[in-house]
């Protein structure tokens, strides 16, 4: 018993207080592998123990009752759905910025990494990010980062999600910078993703997002009127968010449509990552400069239908549908001709037409006279009301035009929207996309990512924030989520 009688735990007496820099079962801490392995053939294990090994500073994990059933807990794959999630990644990545008045209105932005102990910036970092103009397809350096985590899944009700893996946020602002870091572990300063947190407060390991904008019942689905995400399906369009709402649920618990913080936490942070600019245009435009909407003369396959992405590599790209770009009409400023004309779809990491073709509601933000209310509860998300949500502690722009600035609530970082924006801006600058503010009076809405012809009001950043909820024109869909609920639930 040469391995128990080295340990040593700390005395216990009645009303001890539990203070002591040494465990309490002396068994959770040994000092080599031949000590944790001992545990098992001296008979002092259990299926199920963690033990720390002190010379290789990991903790190891009993998964049986042998020593070939330890298992490294920094390596462990979770198994979701019988899909494993790759182990988390400890580096930080990030972008900065000069905000607006600090004398820069570049919308690029500049790549940071901490890795090792070491902060670096720009090409340092090792990350790139370019388009193909040849394949269409996105080039990046991301891809061994925790997005290239993200991946397409179907889901029980035979939906096409993406499957969103867990990782954290840092917002700091230093000097004339904010910076914005993400880790897949949380480490000092970070949060969860606000859409990864149930009403519990507990963190989902993951969610789903819909793979395409939401379409209508096809042949083989089983539940009347629901609304779906799957390929060469005819997208949903002219319904209120409400009626939208309930089409999603109709899938089951967890069911609902994209929100505010899935705009901002996900698609509005990570695109402005993976591209290196708030100007995602550069590089996907989106379909944003058709005259008549997709079924137009140039590029009638469009057609309006889902899937037109599924060919491209890695699901990373824009799909070269056409070289023409339509002219005459008052919206297509650049009248642009090639790849990236504003005719061609796009998929961004598994979601195809995060912005473009259609404008997409999100839920959990509510304007009412003019200010902005939250909530990340799917139960409480509802048209006309701020029952449940709670107010930003900033005011938001009661205007129009191209975003200069956005706000930030410590309390709801998760729901940043404009500040100021110009109507006279060049759109070119800044965040380079279009809002247009709430009514003054009464109940407001709002969709995001503009649509079909908007052109150069289109974009990861643009909002309509003017919609009253009776709203139900044919050029705003949704984007269906899902957030498992807790296991004690």
């Amino acid at each position: 018993m040469a391995t128990f009688d080295k340990i040593k735990g700390i005395s216990v007496a009645s009303n001890f207080k539990l203070q002591a820099e040494t465990p309490l079962d002396g068994r959770l801490v040994v000092d080599t592998i031949a000590d944790r392995d001992a545990l098992v053939t001296e008979h002092g294990a259990y299926e199920g123990m963690t033990v720390y090994v002190k010379a290789d500073r990991k903790s190891y994990r009993l998964k049986g009752t042998t020593n070939d059933d330890w298992t490294d807990e920094e390596e462990v794959d979770v198994e979701i759905d019988g899909e494993a999630i790759p182990e988390a990644d400890g580096t930080e990545i990030g972008y900065r910025f000069i905000v607006a008045g600090g004398g820069q209105s570049d919308p690029a932005v500049e790549w940071c990494k901490k890795e090792n102990g070491q902060t670096t910036y720009g090409s340092d970092t090792g990350f790139y990010f370019r388009l193909n103009s040849s394949t269409g397809a996105f080039e990046s350096g991301f891809d061994d980062t925790f997005l290239g985590k993200f991946t397409r899944t179907t889901d029980a009700k035979n939906n096409v999600m993406v499957k969103v893996p867990k990782y954290f946020i840092k917002e700091e602002f230093v000097g004339v910078y904010q910076y914005v870091w993400f880790c897949e572990v949380q480490k000092e300063g970070y949060r969860p993703a606000e859409f990864l947190v149930r009403p519990d407060g507990t963190i989902a390991d993951y969610v789903l997002v819909g793979a395409y904008e939401m379409g209508n019942l096809s042949p083989g689905r089983s539940i009347s009127g629901a609304a779906y995400s799957d390929d060469n399906m005819t997208y949903m369009k002219g319904y209120t968010r409400a009626q939208y709402r309930t089409e999603a649920k109709k899938n089951g618990a967890g069911y609902g449509l994209r929100t505010v913080a899935l705009t901002c936490d996900l698609f509005q942070k990570l695109m402005t990552l993976e591209f290196g600019t708030r100007d995602t245009q550069k590089y996907a435009a989106g379909i944003c400069g058709l005259i008549d909407g997709p079924h137009d003369e140039y590029y009638p396959e469009l057609a309006y239908r889902t899937g037109m992405t599924d060919n491209v590599p890695n699901l990373n790209g824009l799909y070269h549908l056409t070289d023409k770009s339509p002219d005459g009409d008052s919206y297509n400023y650049n009248k642009q001709t090639g790849l990236n004309c504003g005719a061609n779809p796009f998929v961004w990491r598994g979601f195809e037409n995060p912005y473009g073709c259609l404008e997409e509601y999100d839920d959990g933000l509510n304007f009412h006279d003019g200010e902005a209310y939250v909530t990340n509860v799917q139960a409480a998300m509802a048209d006309d009301t701020t029952e449940g949500y709670e107010k930003l502690s900033y005011p938001v722009y009661s205007g129009y035009g191209y975003i200069i600035s956005q706000g930030y609530d410590p309390e709801h970082p998760w729901a940043s929207l404009p500040t100021y924006a110009d109507d006279y801006a060049a759109s070119m600058t800044y965040y380079t996309d279009y809002w247009e503010g709430p009514n003054s009076s009464g109940y407001c809405a709002s969709s995001v990512g503009g649509f079909f012809y908007n052109y150069n009001y289109v974009g990861v950043f643009a909002r309509y924030a003017y919609y009253r909820s009776t709203n139900c024109g044919s050029n705003v869909g949704s984007r269906l989520f899902y957030l498992p609920p807790s296991e004690t639930a």
